[in-house]
């Protein structure tokens, strides 16, 4: 529970909602810019009871990630080509909850991808049960990261028992290989998603499985 209006926030970059009002325009200037912008909780609030018409629509397909490095990355090498893009920044704060419900109540199809490791798991586990797809999350983009990664990290015994009811096969493999593939390590990959779904286009993810 956030204890004020300002201290939970969510980063987003490429997003625009539909509206006229301060947060709608805040998002769009920094959209058309290429630039990430932060909301606090009060202004995710706001734009929901305030500035939301009963009719309005939020962009079609909106990704999700859950680390900054992304969205840097993504503000780096696309700009104002970047595709909708919410970043959790780990466990999602209460905004980022907050926004994401909202952006699936005005029609978004969300899709979400996370580091391959025990939290990463347990949170896009509890992302996609509020409705999201998984982006290049099953266990042959795990075993095709093990691949790319230069800077293996072993992974520990898992805090309980994880699960990724998304992909029976995912735990499993991450058990067989115990190594961690963080987002960086397949971050050209999440770029080329983000490029291919930018807001002049019809994509949807291939990862989405």
């Amino acid at each position: 529970m956030a204890l004020d209006t300002v201290s939970s926030t969510v980063l987003v970059l490429g997003l625009t909602l539909p509206g006229s009002g301060p947060v709608a325009a805040t998002v769009a200037a920094n959209a058309a810019a290429g630039l990430p912008a932060r909301l606090t909780l009060g202004q995710v609030r706001h734009y929901l009871d305030a500035e939301r018409s009963p009719a309005a629509q939020a962009p079609a397909t909106v990704f999700a990630c859950e680390n900054p490095t992304v969205t840097e990355a993504a503000a780096e090498a696309l700009g104002p080509r970047c595709a909708a893009l919410v970043c959790v920044e780990g466990r999602p704060s209460v905004a980022a909850s907050l926004l994401l419900q909202g952006l699936r109540d005005m029609g978004s199809q969300l899709h979400y991808h996370g580091d391959f490791d025990w939290p990463g798991v347990a949170i896009a586990e509890s992302v996609i049960n509020g409705g999201a797809l998984p982006w290049r999350l099953a266990a042959a983009d795990y075993k095709d990261g093990l691949d790319l990664n230069t800077r293996p990290k072993p992974l520990l015994a898992p805090p309980g028992e994880a699960q990724a009811q998304w992909d029976s096969a995912l735990v499993p493999a991450m058990h067989d290989h115990l190594m961690a593939v963080e987002e960086e390590i397949v971050l050209d990959w999440l770029l080329a998603d983000l490029a291919a779904g930018g807001p002049d286009t019809n994509f949807t993810p291939s990862g989405a499985s």
